[in-house]
């Protein structure tokens, strides 16, 4: 059964991270034996927040299991407090407990050796202007470029997309939304995602 944190500012556990390198990556060293080799980001845009699935995939190289604590930082700013909801997981569906920082949270997973491995992070936050930030700069810390990365943006029909930062390759019409569609090989941005939206005047949706 899954579990959920759902954390009110005033009792929100704050832990102070030694240092972060590398999604972001925390340990002794960089093992350029772990890669990040993709990702793969649902954006779902509601009235007043935003809630993101992300699901990251690793490789380890090596012929030993690796260990690492990873953190997980996420924009915060005057429009965008802290987010509300978090979720971590393993796959299939078995949770890791995380620790609560100022702008992100930090866990620990072990990689089998030669392995292709993943994990699930889910956070919803609240957008006091129809404006939303994700943070991609990250995958900087790791020194090299993943392999792939898709990113969808899901938007209600009673919203206009008013505004993307990363160009979208496609869209999807659904009967009650829009979904866009960014894909990217070798994906090593220098920017994060910024997305902006409006109330969508009576009018036909093509």
């Amino acid at each position: 059964m899954f579990t959920a944190l759902c954390l009110k500012k005033s009792s929100r556990k704050r832990t102070l991270l030694p240092f972060a390198i590398g999604l972001l990556l925390i340990g002794p060293s960089f093992s350029q034996e772990l890669r990040f080799l993709k990702e793969k980001i649902t954006v779902n845009v509601h009235d007043g927040y935003c809630r993101v699935r992300g699901t990251y995939f690793l490789k380890n190289a090596a012929a030993t299991p690796v260990t690492r604590i990873f953190y997980y930082p996420v924009a915060v700013n005057a429009t965008m407090p802290f987010p509300h909801f978090w979720r971590v997981e393993n796959p299939p569906s078995t949770s890791l407990p995380f620790a609560v920082g100022d702008s992100g949270i930090s866990f620990s997973k072990k990689i089998a050796p030669h392995s292709m491995d993943s994990f699930q992070v889910e956070y919803q936050q609240k957008t006091a202007r129809r404006a939303f930030e994700y943070v991609l700069t990250s995958t900087s810390s790791w020194k090299a470029p993943i392999d792939s990365a898709e990113i969808v943006v899901l938007v209600p029909k009673k919203f206009k997309l008013q505004s993307i930062s990363i160009p979208y390759d496609r869209v999807i019409q659904r009967r009650d939304r829009l979904e866009y569609i960014i894909t990217r090989s070798h994906f090593f941005p220098n920017k994060n995602l910024f997305i902006n939206w409006e109330d969508r005047a009576d009018e036909t949706v093509h």
